[in-house]
């Protein structure tokens, strides 16, 4: 057959790499380490983010897959989206539960995070209802903001850390995979703006809300 061209082959690596389920646990345990959890609390925190926000929808996609649902799991067609994204919210509900209620008090910024991963997937699926935007942007933007949020948050030199890996999320990572999932043809230059628009837009404004409204932090 015909030679994928390099520039796609490229393209292909990063939309893969840098999905929207891998996400919420690169972020979630980035915090924790910066927070200085215990092992057995970073443990929980490893297995329970995986499982909720990254194997279960990976699962619920390849079985969708299968059975015909879904053509591909670049999920080009934006009704096919729906039913994916209800599964996520559940899956994400559980698990930002269980976090929530483990770091309730002496964690609270992995309790506004876990609260984050809950909300964003909701407003995702009622913004899919009529227009198909980026969710591998809206994720990254969302992460790189809760970092930048974090940054804030945090004692300077643990701040610094994240405000790096903020930055490179929203300044090298968010572009490139912009790039990527336009030139795949999955995405137009507006939904992709759209995806990392919404993704910056309402994840400042839940972290704002949550400071205002939330003692513990």
């Amino acid at each position: 057959g015909a030679q994928i061209p390099l520039s796609n082959q490229i393209a292909r690596w990063i939309s893969d790499l840098a999905n929207p389920l891998f996400i919420p646990p690169c972020v979630l345990i980035l915090v924790g380490t910066l927070v200085d959890l215990s092992l057995l609390e970073m443990s929980w925190l490893v297995l329970l983010s995986i499982l909720f926000y990254t194997a279960i929808p990976f699962i619920t996609a390849l079985s969708m897959l299968n059975s015909g649902k879904i053509e591909s799991l670049d999920l080009p067609d934006r009704a096919s989206r729906n039913l994916l994204y209800l599964a996520g919210v559940g899956s994400a509900t559980l698990g930002s539960l269980i976090l929530g209620f483990m770091f309730y008090l002496h964690r609270p910024f992995l309790t506004l995070i876990a609260g984050v991963f809950v909300i964003n997937p909701v407003i995702g699926y009622l913004l899919n209802r009529k227009w198909k935007v980026s969710i591998h942007a809206g994720s990254i933007a969302s992460g790189g903001i809760i970092l930048l949020f974090f940054y804030y948050w945090t004692p300077e030199m643990t701040g610094l850390i994240a405000l790096f890996f903020s930055l490179t999320m929203l300044l090298v990572l968010l572009p490139v995979m912009m790039w990527s999932r336009f030139n795949l043809g999955v995405h137009s230059l507006p939904e992709l703006l759209g995806g990392a628009t919404s993704g910056i837009v309402f994840t400042s404004l839940e972290i704002l809300l949550t400071f205002y409204f939330w003692q513990p932090l």
